[in-house]
């Protein structure tokens, strides 16, 4: 019984050095302006750590996924920093600029500041995928952005890079190739899709007409049951923002009447006209 105890506390102690081993290799600041001037010289990608003392998420992160070989593994590529948005040093400021407004909150920054990827908490394995995809956009990210600028027409090349913006929020950009995919692609599977989750970034952001503009395009350009639903379903709640009960009533009706769109979608907008003639 001894030996199996004895054992078992080894094996204890030989995994719980492996986590601290694996956490040394991660090396971490606390100045997002110093990562930045390293970042030029070696041309490297920064992540930055969004987090505050109060946040269970934060502290998951650093419990469970940073210690893991495989993420530190993954961090010898890439600048690591961290910064507490409660920190009024850099925090606090950090966060401001790049909208940070949910925590965690990871970001992929190029050298200039740009952002190039967001993130949050994933488990392990998912978040070394993760950073890894972000270090490949990095290194990809110039040779799309000119193939896009050298052939417009090249419509892979532009799906590509629109959802590259799209993840990392920069929405203009997003917006312009999926125009772009619009122009020399009309026919495109995609570009319904595309215009609805721009659509669902501005909205969310607080930019309703933007938004409602967006589902406009992307009701034009929806082929599937889905994507026509959709976007009568965003285009009915943008005009309940806007305080038009009549249009609302109009495009959740047709939301909720197409043959082979999802139940669940069906059956939110008919809750939404229940509310409505209720009110």
């Amino acid at each position: 019984m001894r030996t199996i105890t004895r054992f078992a506390l080894v094996c204890v102690t030989l995994f719980s050095g492996l986590q601290a081993k694996a956490t040394e290799q991660i090396r971490w600041s606390g100045s997002l302006t110093d990562a930045l001037v390293q970042a030029k010289k070696a041309n490297k990608l920064v992540m930055v750590d969004f987090y505050s003392d109060s946040c269970v998420w934060c502290k998951r992160l650093d419990k469970d996924v940073y210690p893991d070989p495989r993420v530190a593994n993954a961090a010898k590529n890439i600048l690591m920093v961290k910064l507490n948005v409660e920190d009024s040093r850099q925090g606090t400021a950090a966060a401001t600029k790049y909208h940070v407004d949910k925590l965690p909150t990871i970001l992929f920054l190029k050298p200039d500041g740009a952002i190039v990827h967001t993130s949050g908490y994933m488990p392990p394995k998912e978040f070394s995928e993760d950073m890894q995809r972000a270090v490949d956009i990095h290194k990809n990210l110039p040779v799309w952005q000119a193939k896009f600028k050298s052939d417009p027409k090249d419509s892979a090349n532009t799906v590509r890079l629109a959802k590259v913006w799209l993840e990392a929020g920069r929405l203009p950009e997003a917006e312009q190739a999926t125009a772009t995919l619009a122009k020399y692609a009309p026919n495109d599977k995609v570009v319904a899709m595309l215009y609805t989750a721009l659509g669902q970034s501005y909205a969310m952001g607080g930019d309703v007409p933007k938004a409602q503009t967006l589902f406009a395009k992307a009701l034009a350009r929806a082929t599937t049951p889905q994507e026509k639903a959709s976007s009568n379903y965003f285009l009915g709640i943008c005009a309940m923002s806007r305080r038009d009960k009549a249009s609302a009533k109009s495009y959740l009706a047709k939301a909720a009447s197409i043959s082979g769109a999802p139940e669940s979608l069906k059956k939110k907008a008919k809750e939404i006209l229940d509310m409505l003639a209720k009110g």
